[in-house]
């Protein structure tokens, strides 16, 4: 969850770029001159490079199928309220695996995956509460990788992936849990398998070793999670983060590279990516990106702008950053709503 912050934030998105430096100045400090450039001679040299292994181990990967991924957009003007379309789900026992929605120009939609079985009738909610909305559905299946500690450098990897692959994610969003990415069905084997080149798994070593451990594994997963019941929802974790940047951009699917490079740039300090949205824009060739970094982050940020496509534009909102996390399964008892 993103609250925008009451105070004036320590730096202006929108402020002129310092004379001397052309940087916008971080917590009233100028961004030293060379960033850019030293950031940019880096992004060109990384291009050449083969992909490496990262140091840590992952726990693990798994993939949920027969998901029916639906995205809600208003017409112009109109506001569709997710809390809302959660009350009405939650009524109806419809258990949400994977829900974002935002607001404003950037992305203005609520994108959600239930369980094939219930799509018909999730559709028919959304038609009845938001009639002139348009929606879309594609069958589609969940691959998400754990645990991923805020560290950008996983999320990094994950876009490398999907770039040289050339595979289109429906939509790559990320948990206190997990890094999950949407895919259509005919991408998921090979995503899968790819995995494989920039991360290293506790518990296997090679593709073919995970497919054996998931045999007979799936009905037994999906027979947990219709078991899974309670009066109220467990709360593994509540955290909170401030002085964050949210950045809101739209922009074509080959500036991913630019976002992946962005985040595996070693940081002086450890970067923790807090959130991680992304998604394709209706009607357009475009993405909505949305992720939040430290305020400290704020030159790199500029940097990337710098080197995006012109179809792209970005905005920049000082927040605050709240997560709670449990063993819920999705939102099985209307947490979202009451979110």
């Amino acid at each position: 969850m993103l609250c925008r912050r009451d105070v004036k934030s320590s730096i202006d998105p929108h402020c002129e770029r310092n004379s001397e430096t052309n940087n916008p100045p971080v917590n009233g400090k100028p961004v030293p001159a060379d960033f850019c450039l030293r950031f940019h001679k880096t992004h060109r040299l990384k291009k050449l490079r083969i992909p490496m292994v990262l140091p840590e181990r992952l726990g693990g990967f798994k993939i949920l199928k027969d998901v029916r991924w639906t995205s809600v957009v208003p017409r112009m003007g109109r506001k569709v309220f997710a809390g809302d379309v959660c009350k009405r789900f939650s009524e109806e026992k419809i258990n949400l695996s994977l829900l974002t929605c935002g607001s404003g120009n950037v992305s203005p939609a609520i994108r959600f995956g239930v369980d094939a079985p219930y799509a018909e009738k999730a559709v028919q909610i959304i038609k009845a509460r938001f009639p002139d909305a348009v929606s879309e559905q594609k069958d589609a299946q969940v691959l998400s990788v754990f645990p991923h500690r805020n560290n950008p450098e996983i999320t990094a990897a994950l876009l490398r992936i999907l770039i040289q692959r050339e595979i289109p994610p429906l939509a790559l969003l990320n948990s206190p849990s997990a890094i999950s990415i949407v895919l259509e069905r005919e991408h998921v084997e090979k995503t899968a398998s790819a995995l494989f080149e920039p991360f290293r798994f506790s518990a296997y070593q090679t593709p073919a070793d995970w497919k054996l451990a998931q045999k007979g594994k799936e009905q037994l997963y999906k027979e947990v999670i219709a078991s899974y019941q309670e009066k109220k929802p467990k709360v593994y974790a509540l955290e909170w983060y401030g002085d964050q940047i949210l950045v809101q951009a739209k922009l074509l699917f080959t500036d991913l590279a630019v976002v992946a490079e962005t985040f595996a740039e070693p940081a002086p300090l450890k970067m923790f990516l807090t959130f991680f949205a992304l998604s394709p824009a209706y009607g357009t060739d475009l993405y909505d990106l949305l992720f939040c970094l430290p305020i400290s982050a704020a030159g790199r940020i500029e940097c990337m702008h710098a080197q995006l496509s012109r179809e792209s534009r970005m905005l920049l909102t000082p927040v605050a950053f709240f997560s709670m996390n449990g063993p819920h399964f999705g939102d099985r008892y209307g947490i979202a709503e009451n979110l």
